[in-house]
């Protein structure tokens, strides 16, 4: 039986997890409850009202879509604390540590599944017995049965991390660590031919999610390969297995390094994403990068590798002028500048295929999207398609497929 002193004080004994008291949802409840003692005041009326539909409004508006025990268990998965990260890091758990986390959930569990109805018999009880009816007009939100939050947390944490590095697997970074919300859902098997360079891609990333060496890797060739592609679909086959991706754009380079400290003692393995990686002449996030590769005093977290692409092997631009200068050792100069590319252990090329290759791309997307393969109109039609783009490439057979589902 729900009394609204008991649930006060759950509240307020909340520890470990005492970060969930600044939810919103857990803020408003926790003021309505305070506030319900005011019962001769007209005014503490309507503003338990207010929280009472604020709190459903944020329900209706999250993801948990108006439950409440559902929203309340998301905050225990994904809140960032000494339990949750001493299990992320199969730490030995202090036995007091222990006991007061499980309390916590123990509460916030009973909690979740604090009904509308109860809320409103409560407070018809309390402050509205000269209408008891008046609340009926009052929306309601759902709960679920407690067994059906039969979650063993301590695993939770150990294979999905904390924070928001559980609830999400792909990341920008622009001085702050954002979550990606609608990542790009392409797999390996979406991916055609190449597939000895995505087995050296997933040979590495398998080598460093068991902690074994691994390398950075630069992905580089021809436009439209699908050298971005083989990177996003490496984490979307492997995030189960405790991968998580950052994107990094070439102007938040220079925050590279903060960007390793803020990752070293996350217990999960990390793959920082530089896409289209090139630099001009004299720039400091060259230098940056380098260093961090190799070369630097503090070396990179080991639960972090690079992979980047760019279209050229020379990664620092150059123009005619910069090797008919009058520097005494140009050869110097030439060597700097092919440094950075020799500092990725890895390195994998993707080519433009030929037109039989180009044909055999097309016809294996096709299948994918149930098209006719032995249509000949098809692949005359695919080739003129490439002819019109002047290249043929991976990404121009998808076009062109996308452009034939489109068209019928």
């Amino acid at each position: 039986m729900y009394d609204f002193s008991k649930i006060a004080f759950m509240m307020d004994s909340i520890c470990i997890y005492r970060n969930i008291l600044k939810d919103p949802v857990m803020k408003k409840l926790h003021k309505l409850i305070n506030l319900s003692s005011k019962i001769n005041n007209l005014s503490y009326k309507h503003k338990i009202i207010s929280l009472y539909c604020e709190i459903c409004n944020i329900l209706f508006n999250s993801e948990s879509e108006g439950n409440l025990t559902t929203y309340i268990s998301n905050l225990i998965k994904y809140d960032d604390n000494k339990f949750s990260r001493a299990c992320a890091k199969d730490l030995k758990i202090d036995e007091n540590i222990l006991t007061i986390s499980n309390t916590d959930i123990k509460n916030l569990l009973t909690i979740s599944n604090l009904d509308s109805h109860t809320i409103k018999n409560i407070l018809s009880k309390k402050m509205f017995k000269e209408d008891k009816n008046i609340l009926n007009y009052l929306p309601n939100y759902v709960i679920t049965n407690k067994s059906s939050l039969d979650i063993d947390y301590v695993k939770f944490y150990k294979n999905q991390g904390v924070g928001i590095f559980a609830k999400y697997n792909g990341f920008l970074f622009d001085g702050k660590i954002k979550p990606i919300k609608n990542l790009d859902k392409i797999l390996i098997s979406d991916l055609k031919q190449y597939k000895s360079q995505q087995d050296k891609v997933i040979n590495n990333t398998v080598s460093f999610l068991s902690s074994k060496p691994a390398n950075n890797v630069l992905l580089y060739g021809d436009r439209g390969t699908g050298k971005s592609s083989t990177i996003k679909a490496i984490l979307n086959e492997y995030s189960h297995k405790g991968l998580r991706m950052i994107e990094i754009k070439k102007q938040s380079l220079l925050n590279l390094d903060k960007l390793m400290f803020m990752l070293q003692e996350i217990p999960l393995k990390f793959i920082v994403f530089i896409d289209d990686l090139s630099f001009n002449e004299n720039d400091d996030r060259f230098c940056v990068l380098k260093a961090l590769l190799e070369g630097s005093l503090a070396s990179k977290p080991k639960n972090v590798l690079i992979y980047a692409t760019s279209n050229r092997r020379h990664l620092v631009k150059e123009n005619f002028s910069s090797r008919e200068g009058n520097e005494v050792h140009i050869a110097d100069t030439i060597d700097e500048n092919l440094s950075l590319y020799d500092r990725f252990g890895l390195t994998v090329t993707f080519i433009k295929p030929n037109k039989d290759d180009f044909l055999e791309i097309v016809r294996l997307i096709a299948i994918d999207k149930g098209l006719d393969v032995k249509n000949e109109k098809l692949f005359s039609e695919a080739e003129k398609f490439a002819l019109s783009k002047g290249v043929r490439s991976p990404r121009i057979a998808r076009q062109f497929i996308n452009y034939i589902c489109s068209t019928n």
